[in-house]
């Protein structure tokens, strides 16, 4: 199978889309190696059910979609009789496409478990971790603001590796990349999301979060830096929450990309607000699922997977799923 997943234009790597390649290939080597079969997709982390999917896998034969979730462009009207679908993230993602209650597990980053074993001891006494947008715009911002605090500033941009160990090194995460909540949840790192832009998509946040029995409750600050609001086209989200952070963009004023030290000269004002604004943070409750549960997720997934894993070995992927979407 050929791993699919989602490739900024610019080509800058982010964590919860190059975990596909770091995950898979640990878990199913036999499947996703360059010398296995490439007629056939293998769909897993990341908002990628949408109407654009189909068209994006045109050149594929066969779709496996594994705890994939829905969302961004326009909704998906009809399952291609061409996929399988073994689990998608969560109620939410199975409600939209009219499946089975039980597809809805959880998202298959969980599955890092398998692949990396936690230290007990830790570094830091939390960590900060931005979304791919802003840390292309202001990481020598975050990076300030974090050596101020004593904290781990995580790069999304990172080495997959690199950033599982930074999360596992502190006592808390604050993440605005919600892969890097997930991780942390897998990992049992305690959690706060935080909400920086418009852009950000609430609803695959209330998809994970209901699967493992959580409420998803963000915090809103804005962050510095010449990024704009909102998407253009169908990848943006609505407007409607602009309120919640708009006073606060007022106060940092229209600031030009922060690419090197000296430009954090010229936003001496802009570190300290951050650095305020994630002080405060820490004083909240995080967030963190329940043992049990997230162990019966982790069972659950490893039960779709030998599934998938015995379906490859007799050729049965070709089996559509059994209902199509709304």
């Amino acid at each position: 199978m050929q791993i699919f997943y989602y490739q900024r234009r610019d080509r800058q790597p982010n964590f919860g889309d190059e975990l596909n390649c770091w995950l898979w290939q640990r878990l199913m080597p036999t499947w996703v190696n360059e010398s296995s079969d490439q007629t056939t997709a293998f769909v897993g982390l990341g908002t990628l059910i949408n109407n654009a999917l189909p068209q994006r896998l045109s050149q594929f034969h066969h779709a496996i979609l594994f705890t994939t979730g829905v969302g961004y462009e326009a909704p998906l009207r009809k399952i291609p009789d061409s996929w399988r679908i073994y689990a998608v993230r969560g109620p939410r993602s199975a409600d939209q496409l009219g499946l089975p209650a039980d597809l809805a597990i959880t998202d298959g980053a969980l599955l890092l478990r398998h692949c990396y074993m936690p230290h007990q001891i830790k570094q830091y006494p939390a960590a900060f971790m931005p979304q791919v947008h802003h840390a292309n715009f202001a990481a020598p911002l975050f990076q300030h603001a974090c050596d101020q605090l004593g904290w781990q500033n995580i790069d999304p941009r990172s080495p997959v590796d690199t950033v599982i160990q930074q999360i596992d090194q502190s006592d808390l995460l604050i993440a605005v990349a919600m892969h890097g909540a997930i991780a942390a949840d897998a990992l049992r790192v305690p959690w706060i999301s935080v909400v920086t832009s418009p852009r950000i998509l609430t609803f695959k946040w209330h998809d994970w979060c209901e699967s493992v029995g959580l409420t998803y409750r963000p915090h809103y600050f804005s962050v510095p830096g010449a990024y704009p609001s909102f998407a253009r086209g169908l990848r943006s989200t609505i407007k409607s929450g602009q309120h919640r952070w708009g006073c606060v963009k007022t106060r940092l004023g229209n600031l030009r990309k922060i690419k090197e030290d000296k430009d954090l000269q010229k936003n001496k004002g802009s570190v300290v607000f951050l650095r305020n604004q994630l002080d405060m943070l820490k004083q909240l409750p995080p967030q963190l699922s329940d043992d049990a549960l997230a162990n019966q997720l982790l069972e659950r997934l490893d039960q779709r997977l030998q599934q998938l894993c015995r379906d490859l070995e007799t050729h049965d992927i070709q089996r559509p799923t059994s209902t199509g979407a709304k």
